[in-house]
């Protein structure tokens, strides 16, 4: 039965549902722990929207809340109470207007349907986590979801009351059959976490970081200087090379005012007029895209036209735009996607122009310009090379775990182990490596270090000769011996790569580490076509080891922050969430409480690595300031 619980009687004339009062909502409360949770609001963005309605509900009743009579913090003791579970549709959203209502939503139990069936499908392709999606494959039924935006324009009708009652009618059984699926894939533990720092990102989007507006435009102008000095240096190779006469004007006029008309008849920014460039200069490629070219950089004209167009994302990406999404209170915010096919996290929102700052290039010209509010402090805090010791325990490499106990350079020791007696030879007398085993200035051992610090997070992520030559402009032979030389020098690694391919293969899933092994499946290539099984199967084996160093560090740094943030409510630290940046949490406090909870911050980012890292020691470092630094 769905009821209505609202002052404007005149919305009462329909008998598609009941009128109620707040006692029977209470009472209702009183009798069910379990509750279905949704809001109605005029907008996403919490700052500039409101809540129209909130709904509470099972599948035999539904009370939709006109939040002009009630509140969400009418109804504080009850979201706070331990003995309740809130079921929600994405309720990471749900969340943030909880908090718009001064409401603790960390102490509130909640469970989300959508985030437990990316649990379910992770790394599945053609999948669907919408509600309408679950609630026809759980539940066999169709919503009508043609009235969603209604509310905004007409208010609470009729049509729009029987919407909501429909967002809370089918959740608790979505829930109890995908729990079946949980149990049955043993999913539990990272449920658990999954569910707990939804809470987290939700007070990460509310909070978001204050944007200085002047640095902004500063280092917007300075991306559109360092575009027009790129264009001019493309510019300059056109006229120099002697296969691209075609491409200059003949006859060149100077102004009155010493103005120069462009020589070049080349527009950078058209594949067309791009793919003529690339014919003349004898380039075969099916695409003129940056990262297809890459594999041509030793030719200057492709070099600086790869560096244009990323200069060129970077002003459409994080430039101008992001001023049009400043909140009222000067902050700008991210939304976040809680789970990636690993585990990971990403972040922006096209739709609503919410930048993705999780890519945001890691310079001071585009990180300084993010503050935090005035009299607080920033901290940031990151794992210190968290795949490579993630990979080091999953490997039982000793030199792997060695260096990164004792606080050796991983990469030399590599390149010692790669290079043999060649790494000998050239190393000068006052060579770091041999002394300390640093990382040393030798000019010989730079060179061999970076290829074999390349050829190792090549090699972990799947990558092959082909790959390797092109990263290191290298002949593609010299860069299959290096990679069989690697190999060579990590047999246990080599093997564990192995056994997690072939395992995957079978099973299709691979698992990342305990304890909270998580899944990320893969496709049945079984009744694929020969052709598409071969491609496929590459895919999966690049892929399938990736997941795993990948996946647990995500599952790390999420534990990570509900450790921060439990120890933090437990002592009554204030502190605001911010941001997180893949193995980097971002929190800000009083600048009186800011070395306390820099360190409570480091402690918990290092115990959470204990739970995975047994062998290897998975550290943390973390500094204090007001801004975002590099």
């Amino acid at each position: 039965m769905i009821y209505l619980l609202s002052n404007s009687k005149q919305l009462f004339t329909s008998t598609a549902y009941q009128e109620c009062n707040v006692n029977d909502v209470i009472n209702w409360l009183n009798a069910n722990k379990i509750i279905e949770f949704d809001t109605e609001t005029s907008g996403l963005e919490v700052q500039t929207s409101d809540v129209l309605c909130y709904q509470f509900g099972n599948a035999d009743n539904q009370f939709i809340i006109d939040y002009s009579a009630y509140p969400l913090f009418f109804f504080k003791d009850y979201f706070n109470n331990p003995e309740y579970l809130w079921i929600g549709q994405n309720i990471k959203f749900d969340l943030k207007f909880l908090i718009k209502d001064k409401i603790n939503i960390w102490n509130i139990n909640v469970y989300d349907t959508m985030l437990t069936e990316c649990l379910l499908t992770a790394g599945l392709k053609n999948t669907s986590v919408s509600l309408l999606t679950l609630v026809n494959k759980y539940c066999g039924k169709t919503l009508d979801k043609s009235v969603r935006g209604e509310i905004n324009r007409f208010g609470l009708t009729e049509r729009v009351v029987k919407y909501a009652a429909g967002d809370v009618t089918y959740l608790s059984k979505i829930m109890r059959l995908q729990l079946k699926e949980i149990l049955k894939q043993d999913l539990e533990e990272v449920l658990n976490l999954e569910m707990q720092v939804t809470k987290i990102f939700a007070e990460m989007e509310y909070n978001g970081l204050q944007l200085n507006q002047e640095k902004w435009k500063k280092a917007a102008l300075e991306g559109k200087a360092n575009a027009t000095k790129l264009h001019n240096e493309l510019d300059d190779i056109v006229l120099q090379h002697p296969n691209l006469k075609k491409f200059r004007k003949k006859y060149v006029q100077t102004s009155m005012f010493d103005f120069v008309e462009r020589q070049v008849l080349i527009n950078y920014n058209s594949p067309l007029q791009i793919a003529c460039v690339l014919e003349a200069l004898n380039i075969n490629t099916e695409s003129t895209d940056a990262k297809e070219l890459e594999k041509f950089k030793h030719i200057p004209f492709i070099l600086k036209f790869i560096e244009y167009k990323k200069q060129q994302k970077l002003i459409t990406t994080y430039g101008e735009n992001v001023l049009k999404v400043i909140r009222p209170d000067g902050s700008i915010t991210t939304s976040f996607w809680q789970i990636q096919s690993t585990g990971r996290v990403s972040s922006g929102d096209k739709k609503q122009g919410y930048p993705n700052l999780q890519n945001l290039p890691a310079t001071d010209t585009y990180r300084n310009p993010f503050e935090v509010d005035k009299d607080e402090v920033l901290i940031d805090a990151d794992f210190s090379g968290m795949e490579a010791v993630i990979t080091a325990e999953l490997s039982n490499e000793e030199n792997w775990i060695k260096a990164n106990n004792d606080g050796l350079d991983l990469h030399s020791i590599n390149a010692e182990m790669v290079y043999k007696n060649k790494w000998k030879d050239t190393a000068l007398e006052d060579c770091e490596y041999y002394l300390h085993t640093q990382k040393c200035k030798c000019p010989e051992h730079k060179e061999m270090r970076q290829k074999v610090k390349t050829t190792t997070y090549l090699y972990l992520f799947g990558g092959g000769a082909s790959k390797l030559s092109k990263q290191m402009n290298i002949t593609k032979r010299e860069a299959q011996t290096i990679l069989n030389d690697f190999e060579s020098s990590v047999p246990k690694l080599k093997a564990v790569i192995s056994s997690v391919r072939q395992f995957t293969r079978r099973n299709l899933y691979i698992r990342t580490m305990k304890p909270f092994m998580r899944r990320r499946y893969f496709e049945d290539y079984s009744k694929m076509a020969d052709e598409d099984r071969s491609k496929y199967l590459g895919e999966l084996d690049r892929q399938s080891f990736n997941a795993v160093p990948q996946g647990s560090g995500a599952d790390c740094t999420k534990q990570a922050m509900i450790y921060i943030k439990e120890e933090l409510t437990f002592k009554q630290i204030p502190h605001k969430f911010r941001l997180q940046v893949h193995d980097s949490i971002m929190l800000s406090t009083p600048k009186e409480y800011g070395e306390q909870v820099k360190e409570i911050t480091v402690n918990n980012m290092i115990k959470a690595g204990a739970l995975i890292c047994k062998k290897a020691h998975l550290g943390a470092e973390a500094y204090v300031g007001t801004y975002w630094q590099k």
